[in-house]
């Protein structure tokens, strides 16, 4: 007779062989999938942006945090932080294209930061993607700035 093969459904795995239903399947983790025919937890690969043990084998994924971004999967598995003059917000990023310059009248000296700190009022700065303090410059004799980030 004729044997018929049936594959574990997508995002799902199955560890028995020999199953006669989808109920011998298993779940992926949460923030990850796998192909269908999936025999093993480790073929779950977490979701771009996610990172974790899932990444390059079993285990939950994680979002990567404001400030950080996924560079590509599956190396590096792991979060890389936004670089020093530079801000995010975006939660599970991929790529560092959501790594903003810090704008005029801020900066940032750390790396995966989620915002830029603003030039004190009285002072002044142009630059863009500012690392510290020393671009925000004093205002000119007979002028004022109370604006802080200008």
């Amino acid at each position: 007779g004729v044997v018929s093969r049936r594959h574990p459904p997508a995002d799902t795995y199955s560890p028995t062989i020999g199953a006669g239903s989808s109920m011998a399947c298993v779940s992926c983790p949460t923030n990850s999938s796998a192909l269908p025919g999936s025999v093993v937890l480790a073929e779950c690969i977490c979701f771009s942006g996610f990172t974790g043990p899932g990444a390059m084998g079993p285990g939950a994924c994680s979002a990567c945090a404001p400030g950080t971004y996924l560079r590509s999967v599956p190396a590096p598995a792991t979060c890389v932080a936004c670089p020093a003059g530079t801000f995010s917000e975006a939660v599970a990023a991929v790529g560092d294209a959501t790594c903003a310059l810090c704008v005029a009248g801020t900066y940032q000296g750390l790396p995966g930061m989620t915002t830029c700190d603003a030039c004190l009022a009285g002072t002044f700065s142009g630059a863009l993607g500012a690392l510290n303090a020393s671009t925000c410059q004093q205002c000119p004799a007979d002028y004022y700035s109370p604006t802080i980030g200008a």
